[in-house]
């Protein structure tokens, strides 16, 4: 059965860092080149806040218009997978109160994802479960 609030995407291109190293950045993509869905989170190396509770990170749900600071609840991390659940505002906007990207295992570095899962999220309120690099 199919939860309209839980979206299910497989990532055949996942990015773990700004191609041009101007922020931290992690990318996931169903497609490279034309993706229907896709996850975009970033954080800029040093976040100036105009703010001093404002989020530091940018996340972006197939489009501008599904972009904003902030609102992730919850980030689970398994060797194939990363799952998120969003703030009751942030869901209301994308349309979505959870998201769940495959991927395929050998294709993702595991330590590196959980260290920028890490960065992107450090010091905001979202719940991390991540994979603990040996």
């Amino acid at each position: 059965m199919s939860d309209p609030d839980h979206v299910r995407f497989h990532a055949r291109s996942v990015v773990l860092e700004h191609p041009d190293g101007f922020c931290h950045l992690l990318g996931f993509a169903d497609d490279p080149s034309s993706p229907r869905h896709y996850l975009m989170l970033q954080r800029d190396f040093e976040h100036i806040e105009a703010v001093e509770e404002a989020p530091a990170y940018y996340l972006e749900w197939c489009g501008p218009e599904g972009g904003g600071w902030g609102g992730v609840e919850t980030v689970t991390q398994t060797t194939d997978s990363l799952a998120l659940t969003f703030e009751a505002a942030v869901a209301r906007m994308l349309g979505l109160r959870a998201l769940t990207i495959t991927f395929v295992a050998s294709e993702v570095d595991a330590a590196a994802l959980s260290e920028g899962l890490r960065r992107i999220f450090q010091g905001c309120g979202a719940r991390l479960s991540l994979i603990d690099p040996a």
